[in-house]
């Protein structure tokens, strides 16, 4: 358990570093274990407003909606991409 808190420390630091930088509506967090425990959330949450100078509200830090299956979203948005860019090229191959 300290490890994870450690780590997630470590995200909430990066968070306020990109809240402090681009000041994002919000910041979807991917860290494998806040998407197990949301106490770890927190704890990514807790990092990034103390350390953030623009940052008030630690609403602004979220899972994503697709939860455990975000990877392997992503990994399939990428591969389909040429597809959805250009959906009638795919047919001149």
């Amino acid at each position: 358990d300290r490890l994870l808190r450690e780590r997630a420390r470590a995200v909430g630091r990066a968070a306020a570093l990109l809240l402090d930088v681009l000041n994002p509506d919000l910041v979807v967090v991917t860290e494998h274990s806040s998407l197990l425990n949301p106490e770890y959330l927190e704890e990514i949450r807790g990092a990034a407003v103390d350390l953030s100078h623009v940052c008030r509200d630690p609403e602004r830090i979220v899972s994503p909606h697709a939860g455990m299956t975000v990877l392997p979203v992503a990994g399939g948005t990428i591969a389909l991409n040429p597809l959805f860019r250009s959906p009638l090229a795919a047919f001149e191959r």
